[in-house]
């Protein structure tokens, strides 16, 4: 499967202007509202999101060291092949238009912690991580990356850098897609 990186930035770009446009405006209470006791709120998404990045992301690091730093510069190929399960995967996250495909459970390890829901902190971490995001979202268009192999949260699969990347973005966008339905549902139990 081929995946085109600047697309790929661009629908990135989309989840940062969703960010400051929207959430950047709700107030920390708002955030921490559950729309039922047995969904999370809006920050309890940006958390996982978090919860996620803190998985991957050093993993993306440790395996670009690996190789020479100096091989990232130069040349860019937009069209970076990702392998077939990589695509499926990131595909059967990406959701359709505004609706998520599979609702889904994730790995206690990714859940968020109610306990500790600092929501100034989770947001600032949150709009770190996109940055970095889109730092390895430019690092990706080097030929190079497809020799950066990253395991997954399931240690039997193997990505290269653009699969990876591609399937974060698409898990992320369907996190965007639950932040809308839950703001859809907390806004309708204020008007109640």
């Amino acid at each position: 499967m081929i995946v085109n990186i600047s697309k790929v930035l661009q629908e990135s770009n989309l989840i940062d202007e969703f960010i400051k446009n929207e959430v950047d405006s709700i107030s920390p209470e708002r955030l921490a509202t559950k729309p039922n006791p047995e969904t999370w709120s809006i920050i309890e998404v940006i958390q996982h999101l978090n919860l996620v990045s803190d998985l991957y992301y050093p993993r993306f690091e440790s395996a670009i060291k690996k190789l020479n730093t100096q091989a990232f510069e130069g040349e860019i190929a937009d069209n970076q092949k990702v392998s077939w399960i990589a695509g499926q995967l990131a595909n059967m996250m990406k959701p359709k238009g505004n609706k998520r495909k599979l609702k889904m459970d994730t790995f206690d390890f990714f859940k968020p912690e109610r306990a500790q829901l600092d929501v100034e902190k989770i947001l600032n971490t949150y709009k770190d991580n996109r940055a970095k995001l889109n730092h390895y979202i430019k690092m990706s268009r080097k030929p190079i990356a497809r020799r950066v192999v990253v395991t997954s949260a399931i240690k039997l699969l193997k990505f290269t850098l653009p699969g990876a990347i591609y399937w974060l973005l698409s898990h992320e966008q369907r996190h965007i897609i639950q932040i809308q339905e839950i703001q859809f549902f907390v806004q309708k139990k204020e008007v109640v």
